[in-house]
């Protein structure tokens, strides 16, 4: 007779197991094809969003964590009409793949018809090792319209040093150039360390048709290879020009810089006090210790804009304005929480307790300012080890934030250890967590204000 199989061992079939809700046995990293399918096109078409860059994202961590093959081929086809942003993450997504999957996916795109996608596959597969690809970036950018056109394809090649790539784009410098697209070609020459452009930059110099503008970012960009060259165009126009920030990246990239071009950069900050291109020039002036701008320097602290204000308040650190403390001194009278919280902290560092009133009152404040920056100030607080610091950091372990309560608990945790060095201070010990309940925290916190008035009285 046949052997009857027992009852546990007959193989349910895929549709009996999901009748009696039961999970089939699939092998590792397998999804039914209808989830998967409809699940990757609605996350293809999230990271595509150009609205909601936060739903883009999350789209675009979801495809990468879980890495569907079916993804690629709708990447491919989708990208063309993705926002800059996302192709830019589709882009990371595609590469993160393994490179079989990535190469093939790349080589796709490089026939898309839009000339951005195909650069960016091409130089994708250039950087895989696939060399072949530096002949088609050259095409591309031959074949792009002058101008912004070109200029945008050039940003995309970053400091890739290929001497094939560099030549191509030095055949693009000439006395006609679009301003944009000379900007862009001279950048990537500059970043690639291109060893004969500053040769090719020095012929077009020559050129007596040159606009002014174009000499002068001729001019930085030979600075930022470290070769000296006629600058009084390139002074004349930083002291003026509305193109400041097409110039000073290649003066970042200078290791020194000219007398004439430091003063330019001073008398630029003299009539552009409140641009945020000023930080630029800040920086250039503090890189290269030029002290004679820091009495402008000083003044510049009080900027409206904030980012210059900062720029200007790290340049006086660098260059010693500070060790005259009448600067700090009336800094903590600023407006500004961050000027004043800054100032509070050198002065500390300096045993000077004078901004320890003004950090206290940025802790209370309600306005949106003090708010914003109400962790540093915690922080703050603690390092000034001070008892006039304790009922208030005790208070602020109510706070309704937990990253302040966080560090309330650790300042005062430090303050109280400080103070009194012959006890052993455990918050904890009196119930307080950050993390507990409101009503734990306030029964924990009275009982410790409790404690701490008891502690002074004895004082």
């Amino acid at each position: 007779m046949p052997r009857v199989p027992r009852k546990s061992s007959i193989a349910l079939s895929l549709p009996v197991l999901l009748l009696l809700g039961r999970e089939p046995l699939m092998p590792p990293g397998h999804k039914l094809h209808e989830q998967s399918q409809q699940g990757v096109e609605r996350l293809i078409a999230q990271l595509g969003q150009a609205k909601d860059s936060k739903r883009s994202y999350q789209a675009f961590l979801k495809l990468l964590k879980d890495k569907p093959k079916k993804a690629l081929p709708l990447l491919a086809k989708a990208i063309p009409g993705f926002s800059v942003y996302a192709r830019s993450l589709a882009f990371s997504l595609i590469s993160s793949y393994p490179r079989e999957l990535s190469e093939k996916t790349f080589r796709k795109l490089l026939e898309c018809a839009d000339p951005s996608i195909e650069l960016r596959a091409a130089l994708a597969l250039y950087r895989f090792g696939n060399r072949k690809a530096i002949s088609k970036i050259n095409n591309l950018l031959n074949k792009a319209s002058p101008g912004r056109k070109r200029a945008e394809l050039l940003r995309q090649l970053g400091s890739l040093s290929d001497p094939g790539l560099q030549g191509t784009v030095r055949s693009l410098l000439g006395p006609g150039a679009d301003f944009m697209e000379l900007d862009a070609a001279l950048d990537y020459l500059s970043l690639s360390k291109d060893p004969k452009g500053p040769k090719a930059a020095k012929r077009l110099l020559d050129s007596p048709d040159l606009p002014s503008s174009s000499r002068s970012l001729i001019q930085a960009f030979l600075l930022s290879r470290n070769q000296v060259s006629e600058t009084n165009n390139l002074a004349k126009e930083l002291a003026s020009t509305r193109d400041f920030y097409r110039l000073q990246k290649f003066l970042m990239r200078a290791d020194t810089l000219p007398k004439p071009i430091l003063g330019a950069l001073v008398q630029y900050l003299q009539h552009h006090k409140n641009s945020y291109q000023s930080r630029y020039a800040i920086d250039l002036l503090t890189k290269h210790h030029y002290r004679e701008a820091l009495p402008l320097i000083r003044k510049l602290v009080n900027s409206k804009q904030a980012m210059v204000s900062q720029a200007a308040f790290s340049a006086l650190q660098k260059l010693g304005g500070f060790s005259d403390r009448s600067s700090l001194y009336l800094l903590l009278k600023s407006k500004d929480p961050s000027l004043v919280l800054k100032a509070a902290k050198t002065l500390r560092r300096l045993d000077d307790f004078s901004g320890l009133p003004r950090v206290l009152e940025i802790i209370r404040s309600q306005a949106p300012q003090a708010v914003s920056i109400r962790y540093q100030a915690i922080q703050a607080l603690g390092n000034f080890r001070s008892p006039r610091a304790v009922p208030l950091l005790l208070q602020t372990l109510l706070d309704p934030k937990p990253l302040n309560r966080s560090q309330a608990s650790y300042a005062l945790g430090m303050t109280l250890r400080c103070l009194l060095p012959y006890k052993r201070i455990d918050l904890s010990s009196a119930g307080y967590k950050p993390s507990a309940p409101a009503s734990t925290r306030e029964k924990a916190v009275a009982r410790l204000q409790a404690w701490w008035k008891r502690i002074s009285r004895r004082k």
